[in-house]
């Protein structure tokens, strides 16, 4: 039993595909910058039109999105 433990414990701490996990992290990272972005629009578009509130709230949660996304792509696991 102890070796059981004691190999999931080190596939979990040593993946056997190094590889993958960094592809993960990247497209985590693009995806949050794609939203980060796309919020900022949201926003900027939205100070000038008549539903300047709505589309500016949905610009503030995308932009929140995008930025926990950068942040998970750039110190998550």
């Amino acid at each position: 039993m102890l070796r059981k433990v004691n190999k999931k414990i080190g596939r979990h701490l040593a993946p056997s595909k190094p590889e993958k996990a960094m592809i993960a992290k990247r497209v985590r990272l693009i995806g949050g910058l794609v939203l980060l972005l796309g919020g900022v629009l949201l926003i900027l578009s939205g100070s000038g039109r008549q539903l300047n509130g709505t589309v500016g709230f949905i610009g503030l949660f995308v932009l929140l999105f995008g930025i926990v996304g950068v942040i998970l792509g750039l110190f998550g696991e």
